[in-house]
């Protein structure tokens, strides 16, 4: 009888298994014209936070995104930003991901003070616009 259940033991063992890892066998990178676009986009937002300068970070956002980030939401983070870790510097090629069929770029941007981790989310449609700006760790 305890064979038995070491065999249901290890089936259902095997199975969790399977389905945790099938999350990361699956996990398809973007395509490399997907990165080569994300590139001079990332760029110049991470500029943009050196220069303050709306209009250049605003240039890269689709419109949904604009609505959600306007100048004031821009300076409100690009200051925070700012004082905290200083200018932008730097990027090393980000990690990718596709989530629900949306590039995600992962940047560990480099500044003055240290580094901040960045993830832009790119339009399915136009791969220069950003649809999505989260700071994983907070600013």
């Amino acid at each position: 009888m305890s064979n038995r259940f070491v065999l249901v033991g290890m089936t259902i063992l095997t199975v969790a298994l399977c389905v945790l890892l099938s999350g990361c066998i699956f996990n398809q990178a973007p395509p490399q014209e997907a990165f080569d676009a994300a590139d001079p986009t990332a760029e110049a937002v991470f500029q943009s936070f050196n220069t303050g300068d709306y209009g250049q970070f605003s240039a890269y956002l689709t419109d949904p995104m604009k609505k959600g980030v306007n100048e004031s939401s821009f300076m409100d983070i690009r200051n925070q930003i700012h004082d905290k870790y200083g200018n932008y510097t730097s990027k090393p090629a980000p990690q990718g991901s596709v989530i629900n069929g949306y590039n995600n770029f992962f940047y560990d941007a480099q500044f003055e003070k240290g580094t901040l981790k960045i993830r832009l989310v790119m339009n399915p449609d136009n791969q220069s616009l950003v649809d999505g700006l989260w700071f994983p760790n907070g600013i």
